[in-house]
């Protein structure tokens, strides 16, 4: 008889189980993750001490920080404006004609001293070899890579890589004008005049500055040469 009772509230418990089952759905529960991330960035800023319209005429003597010099200040720097640290790379882009013979000449002899690496080329200017070339309103122009060896962290700001462009003391002038009285100038390089080049208009030097992000990167190399394939102009 206890056997049977037994069985029959083992009946009766099975069926309970099941008519439960039967009238309930499951009891389900889903967990979501949002992963949420900041997307970095790299911000940069070229800053430069010049002013526009100054003068260029042949130097006197040889030192730059004496205005009787006549030496033009054209101080540039890179600063990171960012959160994150950067590869920067400075490109000084100058009229090719009066460059290759001599005419300007870009004053960097403190960008070694102070982190920058002048790139070097194929074709050798002056003792200096400019990596580029670039077409810039009709205009052949010497393009000079000044690269940052180590990362530039947030907040901060490299030295100089260039402080002064001049015209080398052995420049001359040729003014030539004709029956309409138009006039036109050249400068003369041991006696040779550069043609390409007419001194009545603007001299212009283009600058430039290019940052990429520091990690992922072994060195500044490695990140500018992956980051950069073409210049600005």
């Amino acid at each position: 008889m206890k056997k049977k009772i037994v069985l029959i509230s083992l009946a009766i418990a099975l069926v309970a189980i099941l008519a439960v089952g039967g009238s309930l759905a499951y009891f389900m529960d889903t967990d979501d993750v949002t992963n949420v991330f900041t997307v970095g960035s790299v911000d940069i800023e070229q800053n430069e001490e010049f002013v526009q319209e100054s003068q260029l005429l042949p130097v006197v003597g040889t030192d730059p920080t004496k205005a009787d010099d006549n030496y033009i200040q054209k101080k540039v720097t890179v600063e990171n404006k960012g959160k994150n640290g950067a590869y920067v790379q400075t490109l000084v882009a100058v009229p090719a004609c009066l460059d290759n013979a001599g005419v300007l000449k870009l004053w960097d002899t403190n960008a070694s001293a102070n982190g920058w690496t002048k790139l070097d080329g194929d074709a050798n200017v002056n003792g200096v070899q400019p990596l580029h070339t670039a077409t810039i309103d009709n205009m052949l122009y010497n393009v000079y890579v000044y690269r940052y060896n180590t990362v530039l962290t947030a907040g901060s700001e490299t030295a100089a890589c260039l402080e002064y462009v001049y015209i080398a003391p052995e420049t001359d002038l040729n003014v030539y004008e004709d029956a309409n009285g138009v006039k036109t100038a050249y400068f003369v390089m041991n006696g040779t005049e550069i043609t390409e080049f007419d001194a009545t208009g603007k001299l212009n030097i283009y600058v430039a500055t290019q940052g990429v992000q520091d990690r992922g990167f072994s060195d500044a190399n490695e990140a500018l040469d992956t980051a950069f394939t073409t210049i600005p102009w």
